[in-house]
């Protein structure tokens, strides 16, 4: 989500998750199923009416990163950030890139495959799995704007704290990937109200390139 600027008064649109369990046709020889979950989320604050645009989007688990997954959500969560940065090269100001991490009943940890969303949106994601996995942290990124996207937006940082969610990861534009839970959210915060959360790089932070429009906002 986009983070918000100096002294504009407006409400954030928070997120939302609510899961219903459909069953589906199998996914890789194991029973699988099809998570259906509502995202709402905005990091635009603005004194005019804001666009908010409601989207669908399905969601894989990626094999092609892992044919067995990663030791950490971490690890995934990096995978994922690292096999999509052509992607995320090119998005612009308004647009962000999505995904999940998936835990499986051995405690590998998988990334979906990735969607683009609008920055202001309502997502309806439909995440295809086995049936046993689990749905874990929500993956996004930041868009390339004028004002700072190096750490959680306020809407990040509230979302995660009104729900038992398991966190969330963002990559940046200048290249940081962080880290966010309940109690990293209540944590050190950033100029505009969200958390600065924790760097997940494995050795020095930024550890990405910078998206190719920042010079250009």
């Amino acid at each position: 989500m986009k983070n918000i600027g100096y002294g504009i008064l407006a409400a954030v649109v928070a997120y939302a998750i609510v899961f219903s369990l459909i069953f589906g046709v199998s996914l890789a020889s194991l029973p699988a199923d099809v998570e259906v979950g509502t995202y709402e989320g905005s990091g635009k604050f603005s004194r005019r009416k804001t666009h908010v645009e409601a989207v669908r989007r399905t969601f894989e688990v990626d094999y092609s990163k892992s044919k067995v997954g990663f030791d950490t959500a971490h690890d995934a969560a990096l995978a994922f950030y690292t096999a999509n940065e052509d992607a995320y090269q090119a998005t612009n100001s308004e647009q962000e890139l999505v995904g999940f991490i998936i835990r499986t009943t051995d405690n590998r940890y998988y990334s979906t495959t990735a969607n683009l969303v609008p920055a202001t949106f309502i997502l309806t994601a439909a995440i295809r799995k086995p049936s046993a996995w689990k749905i874990r942290e929500f993956i996004h990124t930041h868009p390339p704007t004028k004002h700072s996207q190096e750490g959680f937006s306020r809407a990040d940082t509230e979302a995660t704290m009104s729900r038992n969610n398991k966190g969330m990861y963002v990559r940046t534009p200048r290249g940081r990937v962080r880290f966010m839970n309940r109690g990293i959210a209540r944590g050190i915060k950033t100029q505009f109200g969200g958390a600065l959360g924790l760097s997940i790089c494995p050795t020095k932070s930024p550890c990405m390139a910078t998206h190719q429009l920042l010079g250009e906002v």
